[in-house]
């Protein structure tokens, strides 16, 4: 991903990076809940997936942030793709939408669970249209 006189790199997520994906989850949400959510689920070794935390930069500095970890629907195990952030100047520039394409196929390739659940309040509804462009089937909101 492209901008004039800028590169957007998206990779998965090296272990220096995890201050500032702390960062990018605070400015892009109201409070700190999903930063700590992320921090909790990389302590969680029944749910992090190593390889499975991308992050977008542009010249160096990381600027999105998108997550699959595992988890069970009933019995079933599934993938939770939550949180993801975009810093809030740069929501709707395709950052998100470039960092969760590249996290999905980095599942698909190593044969991860088939099935991705999205997790949200209805509040986030331009995540749902996000979701739906990436051909993530809606099924409903809390």
């Amino acid at each position: 991903m492209s901008n004039p006189g800028h590169t957007t790199v998206v990779r998965p997520e090296r272990p220096a990076d995890i201050a500032s994906i702390r960062a990018v989850n605070i400015a892009a949400f109201p409070t700190a809940d999903e930063a700590d959510l992320v921090d909790a689920l990389r302590a969680d070794v029944a749910a992090w997936i190593n390889g499975l935390s991308y992050v977008a930069e542009r010249d160096g500095v990381v600027i999105g942030h998108a997550l699959l970890t595992r988890s069970l629907v009933d019995a079933t195990p599934v993938l939770a793709l939550a949180p993801c952030a975009v810093v809030p100047e740069l929501q709707g520039t395709g950052v998100g939408t470039a960092v969760i394409s590249a996290l999905l196929q980095a599942a698909r390739d190593r044969g991860a669970e088939q099935t991705v659940v999205v997790l949200g309040p209805r509040s986030l509804l331009p995540a749902v249209w996000l979701h739906a462009s990436l051909q993530i089937r809606h099924c409903s909101t809390f």
